[in-house]
């Protein structure tokens, strides 16, 4: 299959989402407001495609760094790419949980694309990362935005070095952010390729 096949698969599936909270919100007329994030990932042959709505995440983890290769569709997010905040009052201001694209009524279901490597990269370099080659040992992990809002990014590397099994990693994580206040849904996925890291 091609990467745009891999792409549409994504669309459809986003689309299918936001006709079934839609059919929802019909029987459910209380629940109209109701909505949700979403990060998928799709590894075929090695190589790793996205698509991706609202402020969950993927990482990235290879060669003992951690990165986030997904962009926050948030109000901060959109501060920090116009130089208004920086990453560290981003975390402490008020619209920290601002988001500006979800799944829900009324909402365009279309992912986002980009696979960000680099902060610099322009949105049409991010998105022709689309089908990055993963190597032995690389960990993909996804997640709520209730990992990342009660944990440093250097505790969830942490968690997958300090554990020799990915889902040991996975229940510390979980726990740590109940621990640190857990006030929002934990949801954890990782994935590791098989074989040691040269």
């Amino acid at each position: 299959a091609t990467s745009k096949a891999y792409l549409d698969l994504f669309a459809r599936a986003f689309s299918k989402t936001v006709q079934n909270i839609n059919t929802h919100i019909q029987k459910n007329p209380d629940v109209e407001k109701m909505g949700t994030t979403c990060v998928a990932a799709l590894v075929a042959n090695r190589r790793l495609y996205t698509g991706y709505i609202g402020d969950s995440r993927m990482y990235l983890i290879r060669n003992g760094n951690l990165k986030q290769l997904t962009i926050d569709h948030t109000w901060v997010q959109e501060a920090i790419e116009h130089g208004i905040l920086t990453r560290a009052d981003a975390k402490k201001h008020p619209n920290a949980h601002v988001v500006r694209r979800h799944l829900g009524a009324k909402s365009d279901p279309m992912p986002d694309y980009r696979l960000q490597i680099n902060e610099k990269e322009s949105a049409d370099e991010s998105q022709r990362n689309q089908g990055l080659p993963l190597s032995p040992g690389d960990t993909i992990v996804l997640c709520s935005d209730g990992l990342p809002d009660m944990v440093e990014d250097a505790d969830i590397l942490n968690a997958f070095q300090s554990h020799d099994q990915i889902q040991e990693a996975v229940d510390a994580l979980t726990l740590l952010a109940r621990k640190n206040g857990g006030r929002d849904n934990i949801t954890i996925i990782a994935l590791q390729v098989p074989g040691q890291a040269s």
